[in-house]
């Protein structure tokens, strides 16, 4: 069925407005970063547009907020284009809107809680209700019930038969998008407990080094958001930013160049906690609609 158009960019217009409104009523501040970037993320599952003699198109503005909460500022938030090389589909572009927040001093449980509050007020917004009711599932947990395979070490998930079986690392991604993509899509889920390998700015449970510090929500069959706690080690983060280009290399993947001003500036940053949201995504979730290219004024391809 055809999709209108003029009403369903009113409704995202409202859900962005909100957006903004909720972070503003909690005393972010909005801040705007540079989206050509000298370095940038090496995560395996992320690869960055590449301008020749200038850098990289930003990926994420993670970096950007971290160096501002390295210099004082307490609580801020992005909310604007991010660029991504990536397969065009129904859920991916390589141009989208990305809300980006951190606050020094919160944890992962406030960090979430702004996120249930943002994705509630998008529902209002739009018209429609905020969920009633909120899942929290771990990795293993999902993979477990999914499966049928109790996970101890990740290796254990090497027996779960899969296109990708043989493959390590593209397996482990495999069994884990399957397994998320099994749960209930009415219920908003946090997902926690990810492979350390998986995140490169991530740190580790302190309780658990075999999973990062990650919350992931799930909700209707999407990824709508993803965070964690500051990482506050410099020689950690420098060495596992080295172990993604590594990885990049035996893969056959080129290396990046790594954001030297985010990584000098992890000594100073203060405890907290920040989180991403797709809006593109949220916007899909909220408005049942199935396609990015339903909710964005231009999709790639009609630029």
């Amino acid at each position: 069925m055809p999709v209108d158009r003029p009403l369903v960019l009113a409704r995202r217009a409202r859900i962005v407005r909100a957006l903004r409104d909720e972070l503003d009523t909690r005393g972010f501040i909005e801040v705007q970063t540079p989206l050509l970037v000298p370095g940038t993320c090496p995560d395996q599952a992320i690869e960055s547009f590449e301008v020749p003699g200038a850098g990289y198109l930003v990926s994420s503005t993670e970096y950007q907020l971290k160096r501002l909460y390295a210099e004082g500022v307490r609580a801020a938030y992005t909310l604007g284009p991010n660029f991504r090389k990536d397969d065009l589909g129904d859920l991916h572009n390589p141009e989208f809107t990305m809300l980006e927040w951190g606050r020094a001093g919160a944890d992962m449980r406030q960090v979430e809680a702004e996120c249930e509050a943002l994705v509630s007020r998008a529902c209002v917004a739009a018209g429609g209700e905020a969920p009633d009711r909120w899942g929290r599932v771990t990795v293993r947990g999902a993979v477990s019930r999914s499966f049928g395979v109790q996970v101890g070490e990740w290796a254990d998930l090497e027996r779960v038969p899969g296109p990708l079986a043989g493959h390590a690392d593209a397996h482990l991604s495999w069994v884990i998008d399957a397994a998320l993509r099994a749960l209930d899509p009415a219920v908003p889920t946090w997902v926690v407990g990810w492979p350390a390998t998986m995140t490169a700015s991530a740190g580790l449970d302190p309780q658990d080094s075999s999973v990062t510090a990650r919350s992931e929500l799930m909700w209707r069959g999407l990824e709508i958001a993803d965070g964690f706690p500051f990482v506050r080690d410099e020689p950690w983060q420098r060495a596992r930013t080295a172990e993604e280009n590594l990885a990049r290399e035996v893969t056959g993947r080129r290396p990046v160049v790594p954001d030297e001003q985010f990584l000098s500036a992890i000594g100073r940053l203060p405890a907290g906690a920040g989180m991403a949201l797709g809006v593109d995504r949220l916007c899909l979730a909220v408005l049942g609609l199935e396609r990015l290219s339903d909710v964005m004024s231009y999709a790639w391809g009609a630029r």
